[in-house]
């Protein structure tokens, strides 16, 4: 017997699952419920299927957003103000929140780049820092860049950079860069 090469799961999503996001689409549109609490709940689904529910939520909700788009089990785009370019893999539980990327981007696993390095202040002493107002910065990852597990972003990374596993980036990382450490140390160039 011959079994036909149809990918199950794109047959699933068109048949049961593509009226079960555009339901969480249009309860999102009516602002009925937040973007981020629709992008938690869809981190949660397993396997290839939850891959593919992810790649349709964001592709259809992000700003702009690239072909070839995947988003791993957990991770979750926080606000839907991000650009993501064509090829870009989001490793699991990576938390990415104001940010533009290139095409051609691997994070790997637990990967967070967060909204600057000033998003939260604690200058005043008359004020609880809860109520303290920061500053959030739209963070941009280059082309064709590679960020290591456990990695935390909070400043620009440009194009071909390495960023080891466990670095914090508090500077901007220079093109074609590999940087490691807390904070980012660039180690050498991918020019060399």
């Amino acid at each position: 017997m011959v079994i036909p090469s149809v990918n199950v799961y794109k047959l699933l999503g068109s048949a049961v699952f593509f009226p079960f996001i555009y339901l969480f689409f249009a309860l999102y549109k009516l602002k009925i419920i937040s973007f981020l609490t629709i992008s938690r709940f869809f981190s949660l689904f397993p396997g290839n299927l939850g891959i593919y529910i992810r790649k349709i939520w964001y592709t259809k909700t992000l700003n702009k957003c690239g072909r070839n788009l995947f988003v791993d089990f957990g991770a979750i785009i926080d606000n839907s103000d991000v650009v993501i370019g064509e090829n870009v893999r989001l490793g699991q539980y990576n938390l990415i929140s104001r940010v533009t990327i290139g095409n051609n981007v691997l994070l790997a696993a637990n990967v967070s780049i967060i909204s600057g390095r000033y998003q939260h202040n604690f200058n005043s002493f008359d004020i609880p820092i809860f109520r303290q107002v920061g500053n959030l910065d739209n963070v941009i990852i280059g082309n064709d860049v590679w960020i290591g597990n456990g990695s935390i972003v909070m400043s620009n990374v440009n194009d071909g950079c390495v960023i080891g596993a466990g670095t914090v980036v508090v500077k901007e990382v220079p093109p074609y860069s590999v940087a490691v450490g807390v904070p980012a140390k660039v180690i050498r160039s991918r020019n060399m």
